[in-house]
């Protein structure tokens, strides 16, 4: 289990080899710096900060918060540390925040022009600078600890070889090649850049256009974030309504390329200068660095991707911003065509712009699906537009191929079976077992509008809602349709692991040739009605490169458009709460740099607060803990929501009814009797009379934290075994580790019944009456060879069995064959570690 570290040669480091157990704990030294004792500064007080915080996270209205001061005026709080709320008015608020914004580089308003049809056309592009908030990062102490300046490839072994794996940026394959392209002491500086439109009225006829950079040296947890480390929006792009004389024009299509290329370079002028010249930096940790920036990683949906490479898009011959697929053959995926580069796009741009006519340049930029417009990033060292192009599961996967296609087509089949088939459907779907961090339908079959979460957990269980609907007697082509949907959500099971080896890169990649494989033989079976659906677009072909993004650039959630995307509810609440609906875009991107200072104003009050702790621990030593929240020694799990104690005979009483609960004080005993040392055994209670009235105390609420075989760290599942739980009763699923041969390995899956403590000769133990599942054996039916299902059937009822709770390796979502009584599946779609664990056995 040991793992390897070699860092690239320039680095000067040698390679590192570290125990398992060790890797990622070895813990950086602190780094000195100095404490600001008033970092609410210029506000007079901690309260009148905290009070103006608020008022921009909750973006409140002018009305509001003079209404708010009026109340408040001289408040002091729980805490009279913090000082007293002086603030009188918005106004007043508001002059303060001026200042205070200075502690955060600022938008600055720039024209940006193109001439259209003979006339000069001028739009307004946002710009920040991007060098300062790099500047104000790479100099942070405290973020100091948390950056990569060396490529390294990672290797774990797995007792007879060293395999590579794949996580942060860091550890793909081109930082280390970009690192080999800078002169000696250069580090990569590595930007990942993301934009999109957004609507910010209900209607969508308000829109905002922001840019936001992250830099990929930072480690992934803050690099994601909100905070210090994380996102920063650096420009705010001309939104360009298409007239209505324009639409559909090659000419305006270019226009609009053209502006949003020179709003960019504006942006990103910075970036252009430093990535060739590089920049001479003392680091937060206090070594001095020459940076080189560079936009490698972009993180956009399929459109934004197109006019970032100046690609044509849909319905052009090569739409595929990365390789030159021909339009027809985006639903093949055993051809590899000609990856697009840097170095022959250009070419073919100067080899166009040298023709003598327009349509002489046309005709050769269409074979290539470009426009006639130079790229902002060809002149960014080391930032390929097209190799940068990264694969977004929410767009491409989850409000893409399974949203706009997958699923649309399986409800297709389901309404040709009649409307008992769709009712049929939505009811499975809402007698679905609930999970935690799983949405949970009443219905699907009529959803007008889903986020991209909700489609990516739909896609995780329509497989088990509907196998009984399509099946191969009834509808042959809807249930090879279903062999593509088992496909697909392995194939966005893969994509969606934060750490990928070798080996699942190369499971990976022979599911995207067995997806396209399966959908070409439901195209060859299906009805006419249905064959008229088309696969070839650019969403069914962008997830070839998947797995070369993971192998070039770590996991896909370094370029996920997710974090970004979050941020815009907060500019539509601004829209909403803050502006007169007026020139909106200078009234948003205040309240967002307030935001950012805020954060930034937050941040240094953690830092003020943790430097004073040790202290004050020191009066807090002898406070009691609670009982109930008192976590095992193991930190495995942690039983909770406990109900008043109960006697062993009430158990049997309360249970009368349920086989599962038959003699229930002696088979305790029998287990205690078993599985206890012997001096910790309960002899004496073996007497049935005296057993009838010891109690236990139950517990309806379980917290399993274990160890993922995804990425090596600790995971949680939050379990309930509850009568009544928001309505109906939910007892939760199980795997258990037996220590010896089962249908599952060593392990076994159970519904918990009953989990409760019990205190035997002054000791307690946590235990759990738990009704197993086996693997069903001998003769496999093929459905669930086909949708690869791993069947399980239960026990009878009466053979239940007591199990200590450490003997659980963590939970366990179940579902039952809604047409075989008795028999259930495991879901082994819920995440990436249930995924791998029983991948052997589907």
């Amino acid at each position: 289990d040991d793992i390897k570290c070699e860092y690239h040669p320039l680095s000067e480091r040698i390679t590192e080899v570290h125990h398992f157990h060790e890797y990622g704990m070895q813990v950086k030294q602190p780094i000195d710096y100095i404490i600001d004792d008033e970092p609410w500064r210029p506000f007079r007080t901690r309260r009148d900060f905290e009070f103006a915080s608020l008022t921009i996270t909750q973006s409140l209205t002018k009305k509001a918060v003079d209404s708010l001061l009026e109340l408040t005026y001289g408040a002091v709080g729980k805490d009279p540390s913090r000082g007293v709320l002086t603030l009188q008015s918005y106004d007043e608020m508001m002059d303060i925040w001026k200042l205070a914004a200075n502690k955060m580089p600022g938008f600055t308003k720039m024209p940006v022009s193109d001439v259209y049809k003979g006339e000069s056309l001028t739009y307004d592009v946002w710009r920040r600078p991007v060098w300062d908030w790099i500047m104000k990062l790479v100099q942070d102490p405290r973020l100091a600890p948390h950056f990569e300046w060396d490529a390294k490839r990672l290797f774990k072994y797995n007792g007879e070889s060293w395999v590579r794996f794949y996580d942060e940026p860091v550890t793909g394959d081109l930082w280390w090649e970009i690192q080999s392209t800078l002169p000696e002491g250069g580090k990569p500086l590595l930007l990942i850049v993301y934009a999109d439109k957004t609507r910010l009225s209900t209607f969508g006829t308000a829109k905002g256009y922001p840019v936001v950079a992250r830099v990929g040296n930072v480690i992934l947890n803050l690099r994601n974030g909100d905070g210090p480390g994380g996102g920063f929006m650096i420009g705010w792009l001309p939104v360009m309504e298409e007239p209505a004389s324009e639409t559909h024009k090659r000419k305006w299509k270019n226009h609009k390329a053209i502006i949003y290329h020179r709003a960019m370079e504006i942006i990103l002028q910075d970036i252009i200068n430093h990535s060739h010249t590089g920049f001479a930096v003392i680091c937060g940790d206090g070594i001095q660095r020459t940076l080189y920036p560079c936009i490698p990683v972009k993180s956009a949906d399929y459109e934004e991707d197109c006019i970032m490479t100046l690609t044509r898009g849909t319905g052009s011959y090569c739409p595929c911003p990365i390789c030159l697929v021909p339009d027809d053959k985006q639903a093949i995926h055993d051809v590899a065509y000609p990856l697009r580069t840097q170095a022959t796009m250009k070419a073919v741009y100067m080899e166009a712009m040298a023709l003598h006519t327009v349509e002489e340049r046309e005709d050769l930029l269409k074979k290539y699906g470009l426009r006639p417009i130079e790229n902002v990033f060809w002149k960014i060292a080391n930032s390929d537009p097209y190799r940068s192009t990264s694969f977004d599961c929410l767009h491409t996967f989850d409000g893409g191929l399974f949203d706009d296609h997958l699923f649309k087509q399986i409800l297709l089949h389901v309404e040709a079976l009649g409307r008992g088939a769709l009712t049929k459907l939505d009811h499975q779907m809402e007698i679905f077992p609930r999970w935690s961090g799983l949405n949970h339908f009443k219905a699907i079959t009529t959803l007008s509008f889903n986020d991209g979460s909700k489609s990516e957990d739909i896609s995780k269980c329509i497989l088990f809602a509907a196998h009984n609907i399509l099946t191969r007697q009834v509808d042959h082509a809807g249930y090879i349709l279903l062999k593509c949907m088992r496909c697909y959500i392995n194939l966005r099971m893969y994509a969606g692991l934060h750490v990928h080896t070798s080996d699942t890169i190369l499971a990976g990649r022979e599911e995207v040739k067995q997806l396209s494989v399966l959908l070409q033989e439901y195209q060859a079976k299906a009805k006419p009605e249905f064959r008229k659906k088309s696969w070839n677009f650019p969403k069914n072909h962008l997830y070839v490169h998947l797995f070369d993004d993971i192998e070039q650039k770590g996991a896909t959630r370094n370029y996920s458009t997710k974090p970004s995307e979050k941020s815009h509810g907060n500019l539509k609440t601004a829209y909403r709460r803050r502006t007169n609906f007026k020139n909106v875009a200078p009234q948003i991107l205040l309240i967002d740099h307030l935001r950012h200072v805020s954060d930034f104003i937050w941040d240094e009050i953690e830092v003020l607060e943790a430097s004073r702790k040790p202290v004050a621990l020191a009066d807090d030593n002898n406070e009691a803990e609670n009982e109930e929240d008192i976590t095992p020694p193991s930190g495995h799990y942690k039983l909770g929501s406990r109900t008043k104690p109960i006697t062993l005979g009430e158990v049997e009483e309360n249970h009368s009814n349920d086989v599962a609960f038959e003699r229930f004080r002696l088979r305790l005993s029998e287990f205690l009797n078993r599985e206890l040392d012997v001096e910790k055994r309960p002899v004496s209670y073996m007497c049935n009379i005296s057993l009838t009235f010891i109690k236990i105390r139950p517990g309806q609420y379980l917290t399993i934290n274990y160890e993922s075989i995804v990425d090596w760290r600790q995971d949680t599942d939050l379990l309930r075994c509850n009568p009544m739980f928001q309505g109906a009763p939910r007892y939760d699923h199980v795997v258990i580790k037996t220590g010896s041969p089962t249908t599952l390995g060593t392990d076994i899956i159970a519904q918990l019944l009953m989990v409760f403590t019990i205190t035997v000769n002054d000791a307690s133990y946590d235990i759990t009456l738990v009704h197993p599942l086996d693997r069903a054996l001998g003769n496999r039916q093929r459905k669930d060879a086909d949708l690869q299902l791993l069947r399980l059937k239960a026990r009878p009822r009466k053979s239940t069995e007591f199990v200590f709770l450490p003997s659980i390796i963590r939970g366990a979502l179940v579902v039952p064959d809604f047409s075989q009584q008795g028999d259930f599946f495991l879901v082994d779609t819920v995440d990436g570690d249930m995924f791998l664990r029983y991948y052997l056995y589907r």
